[in-house]
C-alpha cells in the first residue's frame, strides 16, 4: 500500500484531516502508524495505527474509524500553537 502524504483523510462519517508523515518500525521497515492533523484548530497531530486505513489514491487516505474515533487517538508530538511571533501564520509550539 501506498500512503501519499499531504492527502486529504476521510473518516467513515466524513473529512478527518490531512496526512502529515508516517511512523515506521525500524527493526521492520514497516509502516506502523499514520499521523493525521485534525480538521480543525488547533490541529492537533493523531496517531493512526496503519490498520484503520481501508483505501488509499495519490489524493485521498480513507479510514475504518469515525471522526470522534480518530479524535480519541493520541497525538503525536507538540501540537500548533498561534503566537504573537507569528502574525497571520503558525508556528510548532
Amino acid at each position: 500500500m501506498v500512503v501519499p502524504m499531504n492527502a486529504a483523510v476521510h473518516c467513515s462519517d466524513g473529512y478527518g484531516g490531512h496526512a502529515d508523515y508516517v511512523i515506521v518500525n525500524p527493526m521492520t521497515q514497516k509502516v506502523i502508524h499514520l499521523v493525521v492533523s485534525e480538521k480543525k484548530w488547533p490541529y492537533v497531530e493523531r496517531l493512526v495505527p496503519i490498520d484503520q486505513v481501508v483505501e488509499t489514491t495519490s489524493t485521498l487516505i480513507r479510514l475504518r474509524c469515525t471522526g470522534a474515533d480518530l479524535a480519541e487517538m493520541q497525538p503525536c508530538g507538540a501540537r500548533v500553537e498561534a503566537t504573537e511571533a507569528c502574525v497571520g501564520g503558525f508556528r510548532r509550539a
